[in-house]
């Protein structure tokens, strides 16, 4: 007997209710993944706080203000490349410095 492991382990996360906090973090750690592509491993480690509020709200909290203003410029790129790994999803950001 198989079993489609991806679905059975969804439906396990959503028995014991971490099935949010487990896409939350990783939405975060893609989210953290795509600033270092764009703008280095310096600009990832600059993240101060990311968080998903109400399952398509990503909140960023940066070290500075010109980082955080970087972020801000590419929000659609980076809103298309979480749609592309998120598939059906879709996430507005809310940036701060």
């Amino acid at each position: 007997m198989f079993f489609n492991f991806k679905s059975l382990l969804k439906d396990r996360l959503q028995q014991q209710g971490i099935d949010s906090s487990v896409e939350a973090a990783m939405v975060a750690s893609v989210f953290r993944r795509l600033v270092a592509e764009k703008f280095g491993k310096s600009a990832a480690d600059g993240l101060r706080r990311i968080a998903l509020i109400n399952d398509d709200t990503i909140e960023v909290a940066t070290s500075s203000a010109p980082l955080a203003s970087e972020l801000k410029m590419n929000e659609f790129d980076f809103k298309d490349a979480l749609a592309q790994e998120f598939k059906g999803k879709q996430f507005r950001l809310r940036i701060f410095g």
